[in-house]
């Protein structure tokens, strides 16, 4: 017996929408036929159980519900009942159809690239960074044509031959943490440095070894020098002082040298620092070395072949020593620096400022002490008097 929608008299008419989504949605099943175990989930979650029931019992006044919600669960009640009928009465032309489709799927496997490079997802073509990725490549046939071209007898150092970028570099990308957040700003950019730091000290215990990021990271070639007495010397420096590869806008400024260490630093000792003039005194590392400069004091001093010239047209210069700081006032900041700031001289133009004026005029500074403790942390030239 099916049971259909009886309204209470005094009910409000349903419109026209409403009457054809009902005679659609309500009615399609005999609930003689429904089990026992039916019977029971439907008087648990009727609305779940069966969604037409429960629009009927609504339309009986015997109930109140969401009607939208139930009608929707209706007919998707209805279509998935009616698929199953189909798939019972039809089984093997089911089964047959759907080996079909299956197998024309599986033609367009030969055409799947499984992407296992995380950058390229990150990375648009076309792009700046994308353009930097691919400068060494270019870099590197550029000097391999010049050298195939140069006529000479003497075989000099070999370049590079692997890609530097090949999929192998780090990649730093900071997203902002709430929408509209400026990412370039000073404290977002000294986040990111520290971030930096952080990754490149971070430590792991394996196999009774320490290791760190650059004993995995992708390091470009170091370049191979003509037998001399600093050969060795220079090989193994250049080993252990080449940093990875990472790709940051931090590498744009002096900031970006404090992750590349190398971590610990390097101490050459007094009799190497004395010989080479250029070298940083105490410890080494990228925040306070110039290579140009080394590489110009030992290539008059000794035949370096074409490894100056290597140097001159990398770009390389002064490394980072070049480079704006984020933080002008840090201590570490270095004066080649565009904006290097010079504490000492700032305070002797602000002296002379003070004492040119009266003194009623003349800046006083009522706790000395503080005054000196100040002086002392900012401006570390200043003597106490």
């Amino acid at each position: 017996m099916k049971v259909h929608s009886e309204r209470p008299p005094g009910s409000d008419e349903p419109g026209v929408i409403r009457r054809f989504v009902e005679s659609r949605l309500i009615g399609n099943f005999d609930s003689e036929t429904f089990s026992e175990a039916w019977k029971k989930k439907f008087s648990h979650a009727p609305t779940w159980c069966d969604a037409d029931m429960s629009l009927q019992q609504i339309n009986r006044g015997k109930a109140r519900g969401n009607r939208i919600a139930l009608y929707a669960r209706a007919f998707f009640q209805l279509w998935l009942y009616r698929i199953g009928c189909f798939v019972q009465t039809y089984a093997w032309s089911t089964i047959l159809i759907s080996m079909v489709l299956y197998t024309l799927c599986l033609g367009g496997l030969k055409n799947v690239v499984i992407e296992t490079d995380l950058v390229k997802l990150w990375v648009s073509e076309g792009g700046r960074l994308n353009e930097e990725m691919n400068y060494l490549a270019s870099v590197r046939n550029t000097a391999q044509r010049v050298k195939r071209e140069a006529a000479g007898a003497r075989r000099g150092p070999e370049l590079p031959k692997e890609n530097g970028l090949g999929g192998g570099f780090q990649v730093v990308i900071q997203t902002p943490s709430y929408e509209g957040e400026n990412v370039l700003t000073k404290e977002a950019l000294q986040r990111h440095t520290k971030l930096m730091q952080e990754i490149a000290n971070y430590e792991v215990d394996m196999f009774n070894e320490k290791w760190t990021l650059s004993d995995i990271c992708f390091k470009p070639p170091g370049p191979s020098f003509n037998s001399g007495p600093l050969a060795g010397i220079m090989s193994k420096l250049l080993d252990k002082i080449i940093p990875c590869i990472w790709i940051t806008p931090v590498d744009c400024y002096w900031d970006g040298a404090k992750a590349l260490g190398p971590n610990p630093p390097l101490n050459l000792g007094p009799e190497v620092t004395s010989f080479i003039s250029s070298l940083p005194q105490g410890n080494v590392t990228w925040k306070n070395l110039n290579p140009t400069s080394v590489i110009k004091e030992v290539g008059q001093l000794f035949d370096l072949g074409p490894i100056g010239n290597f140097f001159e047209r990398a770009g390389i210069d002064g490394a980072y020593l070049d480079r704006p700081c984020i933080d002008p006032l840090e201590e570490e900041c270095p004066k080649s620096a565009p904006n290097y700031f010079d504490k000492c001289a700032s305070l002797k133009k602000f002296n002379e400022w003070n004492l040119a004026k009266s003194l009623e005029e003349q800046v006083r500074i009522y706790s000395k002490l503080l005054f000196r403790s100040i002086l002392f942390k900012t401006f570390p030239c200043a003597s106490s008097r």
